[in-house]
């Protein structure tokens, strides 16, 4: 039973700190995953989409290559969003 009180005392804190030390573009990364997915809204935004194309296909071997979205993990997918967002876009196709 005291362990369950302490967790439920300092379980949050322990979570708040951690938000609270995590890099701008980790807390967002973190806030996108915590947050309600909307296949509306995402549809909405998706079919006009001139990169990546409707079918999400991309242009792997382009000049400049715009990556395969169609079948990504959402993690991978958030993770790449943040990162262009913040000015750190992955050059080549299949970069970590």
């Amino acid at each position: 039973m005291r362990a369950i009180l302490f967790l439920m005392v300092l379980g949050p804190l322990a979570v708040l700190a951690t938000a609270h030390s995590a890099s701008p573009a980790q807390q967002e990364y973190s806030g996108v995953l915590a947050s309600t997915p909307s296949g509306e809204r995402g549809a909405a935004q998706y079919e006009d989409s001139i990169c990546h194309g409707r079918s999400g296909d991309g242009v792997p071997n382009g000049a400049i290559p715009i990556p395969v979205t169609r079948s990504q993990h959402y993690r991978v997918l958030a993770r790449a969003l943040v990162d262009f967002r913040r000015g750190r876009p992955r050059t080549r196709v299949g970069s970590p």
